[in-house]
């Protein structure tokens, strides 16, 4: 059986958010609640995208999302070995952000 093409797929690396927005469905319970310890690893993100790929052969738009994407140290890591082993599968990665976080220089 051939692998379809998923047109759209969201990767959620962290609750944790810089705002507080009553209408967030993310995050409107873990607003005191969420630290570093609940944000996706860089070996969960590849089990989650490994697991993608053993059912699709091409994603057309990958979100990666939060609470505020940007606060998960790993995101670096991430986007370079998702970019290394799927990056010619996936033709658009998107990082929904709120823009309140300036990403360090890596």
């Amino acid at each position: 059986m051939e692998k379809l093409v998923l047109d759209y797929a969201q990767v959620l690396i962290t609750p944790r958010c810089t705002l507080k927005c009553e209408k967030c469905s993310v995050a409107s319970n873990l607003w005191d609640k969420a630290d570093k310890s609940e944000d996706m690893s860089l070996r969960d993100f590849k089990a989650t995208i490994e697991n993608v790929f053993s059912r699709f052969r091409m994603v057309n738009e990958l979100h990666i999302i939060g609470g505020e994407p940007l606060l998960n140290d790993g995101l670096p890591d991430m986007l370079g070995w998702l970019s290394d082993t799927f990056g010619a599968y996936v033709n658009q990665v998107i990082i929904v952000t709120n823009a309140t976080v300036i990403p360090s220089g890596r």
